[in-house]
């Protein structure tokens, strides 16, 4: 291990996210109830059978209504997560 070791935060990041969305919510800057792919700049919710009906919200993500699952993230589904990883540790956002 080293300090360039990637690790995946899982589940542990879910409550300091929510509080972030939500303070960012609190600040007008996000809204619980519109599509996150209006915000989203480097990667975009896939449309599927939920989303042509009802659009991901931060709301439906935070109460995981959202119809969506570790599947729909692309690091996940690629079979070189680790290059995935890596494009995103030096992405420019």
């Amino acid at each position: 291990m080293t300090s360039e070791t990637l690790f995946q935060a899982a589940s542990i990041s879910k409550p300091v996210s929510a509080l972030a969305a939500l303070r960012l919510v609190e600040e007008g800057k996000l809204s619980l109830d519109k599509n996150v792919n209006d915000k989203l700049r480097t990667w975009k919710v896939p449309d599927n059978q939920f989303t042509a009906q009802q659009k991901v919200t931060v709301r439906r993500i935070l109460s995981h209504r959202a119809g969506i699952t570790v599947r729909g993230f692309p690091w996940r589904v690629c079979p070189h997560r680790r290059a995935n990883l890596e494009w995103r540790k030096t992405a420019k956002h």
